[in-house]
């Protein structure tokens, strides 16, 4: 009996090896589903190859080890690979191959078995000579392993070109890309003490203020350049916000010494609002951390949102709370890039959902028409025949983006335009904002009705007329 029994096992053995075996593949593969790895450049090798060092995130580090390659060619397509600062390395970061960012969704009939066990990923990747980089973290439950990993980058993008899968993603993408400012948040800002307060008819607000925050916290011109590295890298301009603080300054100094036109004094900008007009850029990327201490160790909640620069509308956000870690091994902006960088992707593709449907459909802007009150029409006089304010709604509906407006709030001394559709750009193909769109409205009732009046700009994406003069 005992000898049957011996020999049954030992005829299960192999079944129970194999059985165990794919068991721990199927949990590698699900953790290597979620794409938790991070990328840097580390050396490329006469453009034919490149060496990246990938940290992949799992609950064994042999299994960590074993998807690095798999995760080191996702990443090349997909994100791309962030520079090495290393004096002595200074790589330049690589942007994905791929730029669209629900491209491996779309295309999944081919990038599914291509990344799947055994699939043509191995034909691109191999462990570099160097193999482990011998770095081994214990986060939590689970470990951040290191390792170098060359790949054939050159033979990779011609595979992608060949199949056609990279012309037929960029005939997806529009052809520009939105331009982004990474700034601090309103509420970081006035946690940390830089803003200023000013009266607005008897409320106090208080309005941030960049530039003492980047003059006094060592940490913020580095956060806000490691997130816009990250941003550039997958394919979005950037515009500088420093560069744009001194830029405003400039401007102010310059108008300091040019008296005014008129007597009467214009409304308020916030720095925001003059921030918009004077950098232009289409969406404002606002950032928030807060550093969440425990005993020995740190660790970091993040926040990202994406707001419209005409509608100040969100359109994108992302938040996290970075594992815990030793005080002595945070580096704030590097460990806070890193790890925002594996929440990034979902962040830009609500931004791009954003930017192709305002391509399609037009910016969004507010225009607000009022009158002085020594002006002795309103909006419900008529000019040959037509009451001013079905003027001025017909000129607004012949010149937006397919005609798409929000109904007007009108009264007799004002009307109010909301979710007013632009286009991209004018006839000459210069950037359209709301002041320049409005001038067409001024322009008309100037020529056709001899009405003059005076326009002012709120950021981008507001303009007030006043009816009645300048």
């Amino acid at each position: 009996m005992k000898k049957i029994i011996a020999l049954a096992l030992l005829l299960l053995l192999p079944l129970c090896m194999n059985y165990a075996q794919k068991r721990k593949q199927r949990i590698a593969n699900e953790q290597t589903a979620a794409w938790r790895y991070e990328l840097q450049n580390e050396a490329v090798g006469n453009e034919q190859t490149v060496l990246v060092k990938v940290w992949s995130y799992s609950k064994n580090v042999a299994v960590a080890r074993n998807q690095s390659l798999k995760n080191a060619v996702h990443g090349l397509i997909f994100k791309g690979a962030a520079g090495n600062s290393d004096t002595e390395k200074r790589t330049k970061p690589l942007p994905p191959l791929v730029s669209q960012p629900d491209a491996e969704t779309i295309y999944a009939r081919f990038f599914d078995p291509f990344f799947a066990d055994g699939g043509d990923y191995q034909r691109y990747a191999t462990l570099a000579s160097s193999g482990e980089a011998g770095s081994v973290q214990k986060i939590g439950k689970e470990y951040r392993v290191a390792t170098y990993v060359t790949v054939q980058y050159a033979a990779l993008r011609r595979m992608l070109e060949a199949k056609g899968l990279i012309d037929s993603m960029q005939e997806v993408v529009t052809g520009k890309q939105p331009t982004i400012m990474v700034v601090p948040s309103d509420n970081w800002c006035i946690q940390q003490g830089f803003f200023t307060e000013v009266d607005n008819q008897g409320t106090i607000e208080r309005i941030p203020d960049y530039g003492r925050a980047l003059q006094e916290d060592p940490n913020l011109l580095l956060v806000i350049s490691k997130i816009g590295e990250l941003m550039s890298d997958r394919g979005f301009p950037l515009v500088d916000l420093e560069a744009s603080l001194k830029r405003i300054r400039e401007e102010d100094a310059e108008q300091m010494l040019t008296t005014s036109k008129g007597t009467g004094a214009e409304l308020a900008e916030t720095p925001l609002e003059r921030l918009s007009r004077t950098a232009k850029a289409d969406i404002w990327m606002q950032v928030t951390w807060s550093m969440n201490h425990m005993g020995p160790k740190t660790s970091i909640t993040f926040n990202l949102q994406g707001k419209d620069a005409y509608s100040d509308k969100q359109i994108a956000a992302s938040s996290g709370t970075c594992p815990p870690t030793f005080d002595s091994a945070i580096e704030l902006p590097v460990f806070l890039a890193e790890h925002v960088a594996a929440n990034i992707n979902p962040f830009n593709q609500q931004l791009m959902a954003f930017f192709n449907d305002i391509m399609e459909n037009g910016r969004e802007i507010r225009i607000s028409c009022r009158r002085w009150d020594d002006w002795e029409y309103d909006f419900e006089s008529e000019f040959d025949g037509e009451e001013l304010a079905d003027i001025i709604e017909e000129i607004v509906a012949e010149n937006c983006h397919n005609g798409k407006y929000g109904s007007p709030a009108i009264s007799e001394n004002r009307m109010d335009f909301t979710q007013v559709r632009i286009p991209i750009t004018d006839q000459k193909g210069r950037d359209l904002d709301a002041r320049n769109f409005v001038k067409v409205i001024r322009k008309t009732l100037k020529e056709k009705y001899m009405i003059e009046s005076k326009l002012i700009g709120k950021g981008l994406g507001q303009a007030i007329l006043i009816l009645g003069g300048k």
